[in-house]
């Protein structure tokens, strides 16, 4: 699914059994989204918008509401515009380097994500798989500004081995030749762009109908930001990397 969203469906109670508490829990998430409760003789339903269909064929008087991806329904995108000046707020900051206090940094989405990802890649040759399962947003429910990110799941790591080395760094405890790593950065490199770039960022863009409304543009432009290239030649050759033709 390149573009889940979900729905919430409204269905006549007749027609479904609910137990315990479960209207309770969901009336908070949706009076944030702004989405009708419950009635007394119809009850909502999330489901996902590509089961929608099946759906329909067995309960054919329900009714659908909020469909929206989750960045459309946080921050209340409606138009095509608004999509693409949140996702340009949230790439157009300046990005921050391991020795600059962070605090004094504006989070956006697009920058930090790319910060978080790509400099361990650069400076330790460390390719964490984040997509979008494995990378959870940090966003201030009071102000619905992005604070950061959580990385969880690391059985999808990669290492090269000979950038570690040169940092001090021997992973003598793992099997040679093990999935995890590898003496070949491109290896590394294609596991971050795939998760990253095309998975990840991708399926932002995509969702948010931005694939051809300059999304990608923006994304060059952050990573050639996080890379540096004028900084060496391992960040020079990292940027045509990532924006040869074979990624981009």
């Amino acid at each position: 699914m390149l573009s889940p969203a979900i729905l919430f469906l409204s269905v006549p109670r007749l027609q479904v059994r609910v137990t315990e508490s479960y209207e309770m829990i969901l009336q908070e998430l949706l009076a944030t989204l702004d989405i009708p409760g419950s009635t007394a003789d119809r009850i909502i339903i999330p489901a996902l918008k590509q089961q929608l269909p099946s759906i329909l064929s067995r309960f054919s008087e329900t009714t659908v509401h909020g469909d929206k991806i989750h960045a459309e329904s946080i921050f209340s995108l409606d138009t095509l515009e608004e999509k693409l000046a949140w996702f340009r707020k949230h790439v157009a900051l300046k990005p921050f380097r391991y020795n600059v206090i962070k605090t004094q940094v504006n989070f956006s989405y697009a920058s930090s994500l790319l910060e978080l990802t790509i400099l361990p890649l650069l400076e330790y040759g460390i390719g964490l798989e984040a997509h979008g399962q494995n990378i959870v947003a940090r966003i201030c429910i009071k102000t619905l500004a992005i604070k950061g990110f959580a990385v969880r799941d690391f059985g999808g790591i990669r290492f090269h081995i000979p950038t570690l080395n040169s940092q001090g760094f021997f992973l003598n405890s793992i099997p040679v030749g093990s999935a995890i790593t590898s003496v070949n950065l491109r290896d590394v490199r294609d596991k971050v762009h795939h998760s990253l770039i095309q998975n990840h960022l991708g399926m932002l863009i995509v969702s948010l109908h931005l694939d051809e409304m300059g999304g990608w543009a923006i994304v060059r432009d952050e990573l050639k930001k996080v890379i540096c290239p004028d900084e060496s030649e391992a960040a020079k050759n990292s940027i045509n990397a990532f924006l040869s033709r074979r990624y981009f």
